[in-house]
């Protein structure tokens, strides 16, 4: 048998494998391995699934032996084969074995194939998981093909699942902690680390899975480093560049030293390169020394190395090349006209140092334009006619002149490529039958009578058509589920088929020419090698379809489902997408020109080694759409650096601007990488059912739905998210909470809402199970109206009641209007918003947590803090021109808050603390940061934004940590005072705020990436986890320590806002408005101002009874005084070996009662114990008195507090009054009585009045206290409590 050709192609094998008997078949699959992929795959499959038992297992095995052969292909290309033949080879045949997956297969069949996919490797392990991903097999399939699996394989798969979203991640979480716990070769690992670095991704958090003593960096450098085999010290040193967050500088300089082998000087330029930018300026010069001797592309590798150090700025850098190796500057001109990374550093470069680059580095500008004359010749072009006058000479006029005049020339070149595969296609079309030729066929041709029968709506359960010639038929709404459907080179023209149902169809090398297949319905129909011409398939649906090598121009598939349809090495040209669901679609080796894809469905999608030009792709679906090798700009015709015409200075500025613009995608690309790793730091702390509720939420905006537990929402409330379209796990988790019913996917035609955000510290290690969630809703106030916000308001407050009570998790709505923010303006001071208190720190502080939940990024999330500085305003006017550009909102950027907001700030943060003591010691410590190096320091949302927006091609774990970022900064800038007391406390705080009491809470998180880093924290800032939990137990502290404490945050607060009150409360214009400055001053005063009688509210870090061991009352004797005083003990016990303190001592019971309720150390459960003592007053008497100013206060202090009240004079609310406590004995008559009352500060105060003359009833005492306390009447909530024993003083 020859294995070119085996006797059959993929059109015939059904039929020759039908005339072959068992041993031939048999003979045929073992063969099988030996034959092209997937001629091959053919007869292996068939022999699978067949009933004999002997020819099932000789295929079994030849599929084994056939995957093995798949992957050795692509590992060790052939010479006859690329690299790339080799891949769209394996995407072929791993697409094959996947469209025999059926959810009613039997497991055993199952786990045959889904072991077949894993063994190819990462194109099989991509389609295995689809399978699970789509619910084609269960989570039980994957463990049982996984338990033999090579590790490296195993890697290989759980790989597919790092590249998921991360709510897709969330669903199999504990499926792949069990995949990557079952790991246990160091060198399969080793080989995976080198892997990712190879294939430009990230280092995900999630691989800390894997067994640490598995991925320890020193065990490579003494194997793999000391290799005599240099591709093993290659793979070694790029492992250990991706486990470590920076590479050892020894192990780096030992290489360019003394490294002879060429190629491991290469990697090492490579790894330099890929860092972050700065990462290792000691390079600096051993890699100079290398460039300066070096040959041509070694030279070019150093130079990247070079800038990428950070030792110098690009422009110095090129001022060296120049004098050192002059001859890579065509090279290096070349290398920045790809629009690359490298030319994304000499662009900050430019719009920093404009000036620089106006000399003999102007060649670098002119670079950057040529890559964008390349990229968008047609903007370049705009612009240079636009500016035609400016030229200098005739001679720059004509060069402009000519470049236009190739430039169109090219792209007139560039379309007809595009249409040239298809344009003789009419000219081949068969010609119209006359109708005698008809009637004289009709009875003859078996194909033309079944045609006749569709025609007359009978359908034929064998509809064998191939070849035929279908012209001018109206085939509209027929069922051939039943029909066995084959239009193998099929010709269909002019032909209706709208809302034809087909199950199973044959329809290879089949053209529909001039045909409407809107609404139509094709299940499992295979489109392998077909031709679509003029075709329009609006509303199609079409089920686990085939379009392998299939060819499409101008084509309509718009609203179409072509979900996991499969489009490898196909030809599109021409075809509009719109609203097309293409989820887990894949593209792989296909050539893609004129296409839109900006509003499709691309979740999962994979358009590996594609080829792509003049195509627009979603934005939505950049965070897990595969686009490994996907050639953006895969031009024909191209110009030459030669074409470049002299361009006056000031077109280049405006052409600058436009690269600018490019660079957003760039930008916008970093950014959500780091998103992606914080909502996966959300989702691995959210209990399920807040999990739940997040995914839930922009479904809940997007349309206005009625929760089962909420109330209908009027159709009328604003709805709609910008750029956002529900994804598949959303779906799903909708259907879970909204009654069965169906949700709704769409994007919404004219939507409200322009963005959601959450910020804080959500997404962030300082994250717990009970952190609420603060989200920004952006939207234009003015384009609502009021009314239409009052309805969105009401919405919010039913989704916050629906939040706490259905999903156990407090959220809260801000209501942001864009202009408003650009401007700074966020209203006045609320109990939850700072207002005009902070609004630049606001902003900063929202850029540095924020997480991008739905809707449209934030313009200063995709440009660079260095070109933002100098030309936010001018990029955000350049993109509002350019196509495709909407996606962004202008929040306003930030550089510098201004001195006169600091004390406002200030001010807030004392509020906070009432509140959230933890939190606003380490934002006043930041603001103390921010004072003391006002002018010297960028602000820290933009130095987080460097983190991410810099860190090469691999971001590390916990670079995109904001608390991480913020806690580091804090720590030097303290250390560089030498203020080890502050670190301690901001340290402490962090602790109290996170809770962790044990081991197994540091464990229990859905990803595990709590405990990696926090581990990587505690390192750092030498901390142990004993401290850690010791901490985290301070619910359960003795009350001493509590106080202590308590005591210790109070002083550095009070001393902070002391010194800031000092700086800045004089300053003539102060940003915070005079009513919130007066309402936020006013609550502080009030937690901490002295006034008669007024009852001390302690901010203890933790409040309740628990605390104390045991608690009595002693009345101290009085030495020559009538009346004694009572102290409040507390008795720890025995075991702490603590001594008995002494927490209170007050004239009265009622005042340490006041004392207790009104700091929360009074419960419903607290028991005081009494020491005997001389006066009438019992144990009795004072448990039924505390429990009655409980029960009466209690709901008082629960009232949510408002900020209204503290506009206005505060009155009395509430009154309790407590009669004769202290009578010796009963006489009838009223000799005392205690006042305690809370007012609408919530301040409490206490008076104890003892009556010269005692009265006989209630009535003269209710005047004497309305005098006392100024009131016209008793509050109408007032009690007057009577101890049991004076009750008859009462009748």
């Amino acid at each position: 048998m020859d294995d070119s050709n085996p006797g059959f192609d993929r059109q015939t094998f059904d039929g020759y494998w039908k005339n072959l008997d068992e041993q031939q078949r048999k003979d045929l699959v073992l063969h099988a391995p030996q034959l092209p992929v997937y001629l091959g795959l053919l007869p292996i499959l068939s022999s699978v699934f067949s009933t004999h038992y002997p020819l099932r297992e000789v295929g079994k095995k030849s599929l084994t032996s056939m995957t093995f052969v798949i992957r050795k292909n692509i590992e060790t290309p052939l010479e006859n084969k690329p690299l790339k033949q080799a891949q769209a080879e394996a995407f072929q045949g791993a697409a094959l074995i996947y469209r025999k997956i059926f959810m009613q297969m039997a497991f055993s069949d199952k786990s045959v194939l889904i072991q077949a996919l894993m063994n190819i490797g990462n194109v099989g392990a991509f389609f295995a998981f689809k399978a699970i991903y789509l619910e084609r097999v269960s989570q039980d399939v994957i463990k049982n093909c996984i338990k033999n699996l090579d590790d490296r394989l195993r890697l290989t798969f759980a790989d597919q699942y790092l590249q998921a979203n991360p709510a897709v991640r969330l669903r199999f979480a504990g499926l792949f902690r069990y995949v990557l716990a079952g790991v246990k070769q160091r060198q399969a690992v080793t080989w995976y680390y080198a892997g990712l670095f190879d294939r430009g991704r990230d280092v995900d958090p999630y691989l800390n899975n894997i067994d640490a003593s598995l991925r320890n960096p020193l065990l490579i450098e003494e194997n793999e480093l000391l290799s005599p085999d240099y591709q093993d010290r290659i793979a070694g040193l790029k492992a250990i560049s991706m486990m470590r967050s920076k590479v050892p500088l020894r192990v780096f300089k030992k290489a360019l030293a003394q490294e002879t082998v060429k190629k491991i000087r290469m990697a090492v330029y490579g790894l330099i390169e890929n860092s972050s930018f700065g990462l290792y300026p000691e390079l600096f010069e051993p890699v100079l020394q290398r460039l300066q001797h070096a040959k041509t592309n070694e030279a070019v590798s150093a130079f990247k190395a070079l800038v990428v150090t950070g030792r110098h700025p690009f422009h110095k850098v090129m001022e060296i090349v120049r004098n050192t190796n002059a001859s890579i500057i065509p090279i290096i001109h070349m290398e920045i006209s790809a629009l690359s990374r490298l030319s994304f550093f000499a662009l900050q470069d430019i719009a920093l140092n404009k000036d620089a680059y106006q000399g003999e580095n102007y060649d670098i500008n002119l670079a950057c334009i040529f890559g964008m004359i390349k990229k968008r010749p047609e903007r370049v072009v705009r612009i240079l006619k636009e500016n035609v006058g400016l030229c200098g000479s005739d001679r720059i006029r004509k060069e402009v002149d000519r470049l236009m005049v190739k430039t169109q020339s090219l792209l007139l070149k560039e379309r007809k490529s595009i249409a040239a595969p298809f344009k003789d296609i009419q000219t081949q079309m068969p010609e119209k039958k006359s109708m005698v030729t008809f009637f004289k066929s009709i009875f003859k041709d078996p194909v033309q009578k079944k045609l006749d029968d569709l025609k007359q709506r009978i359908i034929p359960q064998d509809l064998d058509l191939e070849k035929a010639v279908i012209r001018d038929l109206d085939l509209s709404g027929l069922d051939l589920t039943r029909s066995v459907l084959n239009l193998t080179h099929a010709q269909i023209v002019n032909t209706l088929m709208t809302g034809i149902h087909v199950s199973g169809g044959i329809c290879r090398n089949t053209l529909f020419y001039n045909m409407n297949l809107n609404g139509a319905v094709f299940d499992l129909t295979c489109f392998d090698n077909a031709v679509f011409v003029n075709v329009s398939a609006q509303n199609t649906k079409f089920s686990q379809c085939s379009f392998q090598n299939a060819s499409f121009y101008n084509c309509n598939f718009n609203g179409a489902d072509m979900s996991d349809a499969l489009f490898i090495e196909a030809i599109m040209a021409k075809s509009s997408f719109n609203e097309t669901n293409l989820t887990c679609a894949v593209f792989a080796h296909a050539r893609l020109s004129g296409l839109s894809f900006a509003n499709a469905w691309l979740h999962m999608a994979d358009f590996t080694n594609a080829r792509a030009r003049f195509c627009r792709f979603a934005s939505h679906a950049a965070m897990d759409l595969r686009t490994r090798d996907l050639n953006y700009n895969d031009r024909e015709y191209q110009l030459s650096f030669n074409d470049l015409p002299r361009i006056d200075p000031r077109v280049v500025n405006e052409i600058n601007m436009l690269i600018f613009c490019e660079f957003i995608h760039f930008g916008q690309a970093k950014f959500l990488k780091q998103n992606k790793l914080s909502l996966l730091a959300a989702f691995d702390i959210f209990k399920p059912e807040q999990a739940d509720f997040f995914q839930l939420l922009p479904l809940l905006l997007h349309e206005n739905i009625a929760m089962p537990e909420t109330s209908n929402v009027p159709s009328s409330t604003p709805c709609g998210v910008a750029d956002y379209l529900p994804s598949r796990e959303v779906e799903r988790v909708g259907r879970q909470y909204l009654g069965g019913a169906n949700v709704l996917i769409r994007r919404h035609p004219d939507p409200c809402i322009l963005a959601i955000y959450s910020m804080g510290s959500v997404g962030s290690v300082a994250q717990t199970a009970e952190s609420d969630i603060d989200y920004w809703i952006c939207i234009d106030e003015k384009r609502l109206g009021g009314q239409a916000i009052d309805l969105l308001r009401r919405k919010f407050d039913a989704l916050e009641g629906m939040a706490l009570d259905r999903f156990k998790i407090q959220v809260t709505f801000f209501l942001v209007d864009i202009f408003k923010a650009r401007d700074n303006d966020f209203g006045g001071s609320s109990q939850e918003s700072s207002g005009s208190a902070q609004a630049r720190l606001l902003k900063e502080e929202f850029y540095r947590t924020m997480i991008h939940v739905a809707g449209r990024l934030p313009l200063w999330t995709a440009l660079p803090t260095s070109i933002s500085i100098n030309y936010y305003n001018l990029i955000f006017d350049c993109i509002n021109r350019l196509p495709g550009t909407k996606r962004y909102i202008d929040l306003g950027d930030i550089h510098a808050v201004p001195r006169n907001e600091y004390f406002g700030a200030s001010i807030w943060q004392m509020f906070k603390w009432l509140k959230s003591p933890f939190k606003s010691v380490i934002k006043m410590a930041l603001l103390e940061k921010y004072i003391n190096t006002y002018g010297r320091e960028p602000m820290l949302c933009n130095e987080y934004k460097n983190e991410w927006m810099n860190s090469g091609t691999h971001l590390k774990p916990g670079q995109n940590d904001s608390y991480i970022i913020l806690l580091n900064t804090m720590i030097q800038f303290y250390m560089k005072s030498g203020d080890t007391r502050s670190i301690k406390l901001l340290l402490t705080c962090f602790f109290l705020k996170l809770g962790i009491t044990k081991q197994s809470e540091l464990d229990s998180s859905v990803f595990g990436l709590r405990r990696i880093l926090l581990g990587r924290c505690l390192r750092e800032w030498e901390w142990t986890q004993e401290k850690v939990f010791e901490i985290g137990r301070f619910k359960s502290w003795p009350y001493a320590a509590i106080h202590r404490l308590s005591l210790t945050i109070e002083q550095y607060m009070i001393t902070r806002y002391t010194d800031l009150k000092s700086r800045f409360r004089d300053d003539a214009e102060l940003a915070i408005s005079e009513q919130d400055r007066m309402v936020l001053e006013r609550k502080v005063d009030i937690q901490f101002q002295d006034k008669p009688g007024k009852i001390k509210k302690l901010l203890l870090i933790s409040s309740g009874d628990r605390h104390f061991s045991k608690l009595y009352l002693r009345y101290l004797v009085p030495s020559g005084k009538r009346y004694g005083q009572w102290e409040l003990i507390h008795k720890p016990s025995i075991q702490t070996g603590m001594d008995e303190e002494s927490i209170l001592t007050a004239n009265s019971v009622e005042e340490i009662g006041a004392w207790l309720i009104h700091n929360h150390l009074y419960t419903d459960h607290t028991f005081l114990t009494m020491a005997p003592n001389p006066t009438e007053v019992s144990h009795d008497s004072i448990e039924k008195l505390y429990r009655a100013m409980y029960d009466f206060f209690t709901p008082e202090l629960a009232k949510s507090f408002s900020f209204d009240a503290l506009k206005k004079r505060s009155f009395i609310t509430s009154l309790f009054i407590s009669v004769n406590f202290y009578a010796e004995r009963p006489s009838g008559r009223i000799s005392d009585f205690t006042l305690i009352y809370l007012n609408s500060w919530e301040e409490m105060f206490l008076r104890t009045t003892i009556l010269k003359i005692p009265v006989a009833d209630l009535e003269p005492v209710k005047k004497h206290i309305c005098t006392g306390l100024g009131l016209k009447q008793l509050p109408e909530n007032t009690v007057f409590h009577v101890p049991r024993r004076g009750a008859s003083m009462m009748i």
